[in-house]
C-alpha cells in the first residue's frame, strides 16, 4: 500500500518543519495520539527512536519508529515494523507562495508469509483506516499551526 498527500500550510517553512518534529509535543497536537515516548533524548535527528501509543478498535496500539533520514528544515523518514509489515512514512517540507507545502508519502510493504497472504484484503480495510488516521494528524498539525500564527 502507497499513498501520497500534499497540502499548503500557511506558515513558514522553519516554523511548520519544528512542529512536525516536536516528538514530546505531539500528543498536545494531536488528537490520535495517547501517548508518546522518547527512547533517545536530544531533538529529532537521524536515529532518534520513539514509542507512538495510540487507541485503536477500544484498544491501545503502541509502535516503535525510528527516523531514519533527517534534513533539517527540509524533511524526514520514519521507519517501523509490525504486524508482519515494514512502514515508511516521509516528511517533505518546501517553501511556496502561501506559507509551506508539505509532502507526506506512505507506504507499507508485507515482509512475512501470513501478511502477504492477508495483505490484498486486509490492506483494502487498514489501508482505509490508515490513511484516515494520518490525515487527521495532517489536520491537526495544520490547525495547530496556522491557528499561532499571524496572517
Amino acid at each position: 500500500m502507497k499513498f501520497r498527500t500534499e497540502r499548503v500550510i500557511a506558515s513558514p517553512r522553519d516554523e511548520v518543519f519544528r512542529v512536525f518534529t516536536d516528538l514530546e509535543g505531539a500528543p498536545e497536537r494531536i488528537r490520535g495520539i495517547d501517548r508518546m515516548e522518547l527512547l533517545t533524548e536530544g531533538p529529532m535527528e537521524e536515529g532518534t527512536r520513539f514509542r507512538e501509543t495510540r487507541t485503536m478498535f477500544g484498544k491501545e496500539a503502541t509502535e516503535e519508529m525510528t527516523v531514519s533520514e533527517f534534513e533539517a528544515g527540509r524533511g524526514y523518514v520514519t521507519l517501523a515494523e509490525s504486524c508482519g509489515a515494514r512502514y515508511r512514512a516521509g516528511w517533505t517540507f518546501e517553501d511556496c507562495e502561501g506559507g509551506t507545502k508539505v509532502i507526506f508519502d506512505f507506504e507499507s510493504t508485507p515482509v512475512t508469509l501470513m501478511a502477504k497472504l492477508t495483505s490484498p484484503i486486509l490492506g483494502l480495510f487498514f489501508g482505509r483506516m490508515m490513511k484516515r488516521c494520518l490525515t487527521d494528524d495532517f489536520d491537526d498539525l495544520q490547525k495547530s499551526l496556522e491557528s499561532s500564527s499571524p496572517h
